[in-house]
């Protein structure tokens, strides 16, 4: 019985060690996928794609008021957790193509407007463990420098509980990735 009791025991304790590390980590997924709108990212380039995979120390974030469609046509406010990324990081020459969407609206034939991702990794202001959230990059923040993101406001929130006190949420780690 006692070895039942300290299987149990262990379990239990594992079990609650991956609920906190669950806790700390979110993945939102893009609302559109490139099957679904139909760009192609063999026939597009641009400047995300040499930053992918490489994590960005000493990066910050501010927030952003959401609603209608971003730089790249897609819905700004759908998913509600997105961001918005350096201009720098878009092809200035991307063209606008029609898309497979019900509406066919146009969107921007850019690698970074297809399933692209920024992974942010942020102590807040009071808590005793850092966070990772994972969001889509939807739309673009002319003045940021590739180590500042702008997230929609429930994005903020998740990683910075106080929000918009905080202004500008510093020491964040930054990855763009491909969702």
């Amino acid at each position: 019985m006692e070895g039942k009791t300290l299987f149990l025991n262990i379990f239990l304790f594992f079990t609650f060690i991956l609920l906190i590390k669950a806790q700390n980590n979110l993945v939102v997924s893009p609302k559109y996928t490139t099957k679904d709108t139909c760009l192609n990212p063999s026939k597009a380039s641009g400047p995300i794609t040499s930053n992918l995979n490489k994590p960005i120390n000493g990066g910050i974030f501010t927030l952003y008021g959401i609603g209608g469609r971003g730089a790249c046509g897609l819905d700004i406010d759908a998913p509600t957790m997105s961001a918005a990324a350096s201009g720098s990081l878009f092809n200035n020459a991307a063209q606008w193509v029609p898309s497979c969407l019900p509406d066919k609206r146009y969107l921007l034939n850019d690698p970074i407007c297809m399933s692209k991702c920024v992974k942010i990794t942020y102590k807040c202001v009071g808590c005793s463990a850092a966070k990772t959230l994972t969001v889509p990059i939807n739309n673009k923040c002319p003045e940021c420098a590739t180590n500042h993101v702008d997230l929609s406001t429930d994005a903020f929130k998740w990683l910075e509980p106080q929000g918009g006190t905080v202004g500008i949420a510093k020491d964040a780690t930054i990855t763009y990735i491909n969702c």
